[in-house]
């Protein structure tokens, strides 16, 4: 009898922690990212490999859907036999993901990114030519997959593919709130 209640009281305190558990994500929760971007999405062949910086929120809004901002920075240089040419980079914009099945440690999801894009160039002449700077600006578009690993409660590392904030890959770290 006594072994049978320590079973029992087992089995009770063990549904009890499951059912407290935390998801990794879910509905209120509060994620952000901060991380480098590889790979270079606006700046062609011949300017290296560039490497973004960029840093997101996200506010879960439904058990599957998340809502967000996100800013985005990426540089590349261009050298040619008479100087060399600077490119830079500024991603302003809102973010959206879909969450798939989590458990407490693992959140995959996917989404889209809608920002504003800043982008300039200066040239570097050291042949004695002059140089030029030019600016634009618009709309910007982005498509992510990616998932976050939570190797504690709330810090964990990401990872995302896809073309948004200027990279092809992100990697990072995440932090929920």
């Amino acid at each position: 009898m006594k072994s049978k209640l320590i079973l029992i009281i087992s089995f009770v305190m063990a549904c009890s922690v499951n059912a407290t558990a935390q998801k990794a994500y879910e509905n209120g929760s509060n994620v952000i990212d901060a991380g480098v971007g590889l790979g270079g999405l606006y700046w062609g062949s011949g300017y290296g490999f560039p490497i973004g910086l960029g840093v997101s929120y996200e506010h879960g809004v439904t058990d599957k859907i998340s809502v967000g901002g996100e800013i985005g920075y990426q540089g590349a240089r261009y050298n040619y036999s008479g100087g060399h040419v600077n490119y830079t980079g500024l991603l302003f914009a809102v973010k959206g993901s879909y969450h798939f099945a989590t458990s407490d440690k693992l959140d995959p999801y996917a989404g889209l990114d809608l920002g504003y894009v800043n982008v300039s160039a200066t040239d570097h002449n050291t042949s004695g030519f002059s140089g030029f700077t030019a600016k634009a600006g618009g709309l910007g578009w982005g498509i992510h997959v990616g998932a976050r690993y939570y190797f504690q409660p709330n810090i964990g590392v990401y990872a995302e593919l896809g073309a948004n904030s200027f990279s092809v890959l992100g990697l990072g770290v995440c932090f929920k709130l």
